[in-house]
């Protein structure tokens, strides 16, 4: 497995997008990532607009801005751990259910 840390909102969010659509070598077939350092960011949801955000009041405020391919709202990210995990289950890494998945992450 293949760990990354310390990566700006928006590098994940990209990266993760690119696991989630991508094929062959461009979707590993487990990875571990987290987020725990960069500036603070915003992160909107799939069906939110960037043109829905004052950009020059979160620049201002320092922040970052990125959609993620994920539904949901808005959501400021500040020192936080954020993680991503992709992975095959059933499977010698994650285990046989989900479960057995939340247990091995957590």
């Amino acid at each position: 497995m293949q760990t990354y840390r310390a990566v700006l909102a928006s590098t994940a969010v990209a990266t993760d997008e690119i696991w989630l659509t991508g094929t062959g070598s461009e979707r590993p077939s487990s990875v571990g990532v987290s987020v725990g350092a960069g500036p603070a960011s915003i992160t909107i949801g799939y069906n939110q607009t960037l043109d829905d955000f004052d950009h020059e009041a979160v620049n201002a405020a320092g922040f970052g801005l990125v959609k993620r391919p994920t539904g949901g709202r808005a959501i400021l990210h500040a020192e936080e751990l954020t993680y991503c995990i992709i992975g095959t289950s059933p499977g010698p890494l994650f285990g046989d259910s989900l479960h057995a998945c939340y247990m091995k992450i957590n």
